[in-house]
């Protein structure tokens, strides 16, 4: 089996928030032809998804990752859940005009947060549809926490646990460019790094824009992929603008991407 992450600014438009107040686009067509390099190869997988505009925006204005702090935040987090779950039902519908069988598994339902880190997830309902043929799909959402009554959980905090738990042959991150790089290559010179590891991670300075994001960047993801390697499970970022580049890495051809190797 794989796993494998459509990150949020691949699904929608994050950066309408910043001069369009409160719009969420999700890019069906996209997400659609996404899909379609997933469905085909005849492989179980698990499909983990972003927030994207959908989430962060009223998440990172409420600072609902840091937990409760007054009572006007419960409202929001109701909304955010109602939104994540819009974007998550949008998924669910494209991936069965396909013919993929899915199933939507909240992690509002699942996981459970202490102190704002992954205490414990249920893989139980995984398992059970990965045995039934039909394809679990979960996503970035607004979870309980034990000592802050909630938190966020990410889809990179998800594919970590995830990877533990299930071993995939390759754990992949999908983004909007072609793996990790030292900077922000649409603001300067910066310099690709095909494969992460102890010393090309210090490397990293993650770009300092004003697009929201309450789950980290670049450097955050890239500290993950090299947790999920140390378990044993090769982990990709990959760029899923550019076609037929997902299919390639699950089938094992050579594309361009970073690479975390699993230590074995």
């Amino acid at each position: 089996m794989y796993l494998v992450k459509f990150g949020g600014s691949v699904l929608t438009n994050k950066e309408t928030i910043k001069s369009q107040k409160g719009k969420k686009i999700f890019y069906r067509d996209r997400t659609a032809r996404l899909l379609s390099e997933l469905g085909p190869i005849g492989e179980e997988f698990i499909l983990v998804h972003g927030a994207g505009s959908f989430g962060h925006p009223l998440a990172k204005k409420y600072k609902l990752k840091d937990g409760y702090k007054k009572e006007s935040q419960i409202p929001i987090v109701a909304k955010v859940h109602e939104d994540v779950r819009a974007l998550n039902l949008s998924i669910i519908r494209a991936m069965g005009e396909i013919g993929i069988p899915a199933a939507s598994l909240p992690p509002s339902s699942l996981v459970e947060f202490s102190k704002g880190f992954l205490k414990e997830l249920n893989t139980r309902p995984f398992r059970h549809h990965l045995e039934m043929g039909v394809v679990p799909v979960t996503f970035g959402d607004v979870v309980p926490d034990t000592s802050r009554k909630f938190g966020i959980c990410s889809g990179d905090d998800l594919m970590m646990h995830l990877a533990k738990e299930f071993k995939p042959r390759i754990a992949i991150f999908v983004t909007k460019v072609d793996g990790i790089y030292t900077g922000d290559p649409k603001a300067g010179p910066s310099e690709f790094i095909p494969e992460i590891n102890e010393n090309t991670i210090r490397l990293i300075q993650d770009s300092k824009d004003d697009v929201p994001d309450v789950t980290g960047r670049m450097k955050r993801k890239a500290k993950m992929m090299l947790s999920i390697a140390k378990g044993g499970v090769d982990c990709v970022v990959l760029n899923g603008l550019e076609r037929n580049r997902l299919r390639k890495a699950i089938e094992g051809r050579k594309v361009k991407l970073t690479i975390g190797r699993g230590k074995k």
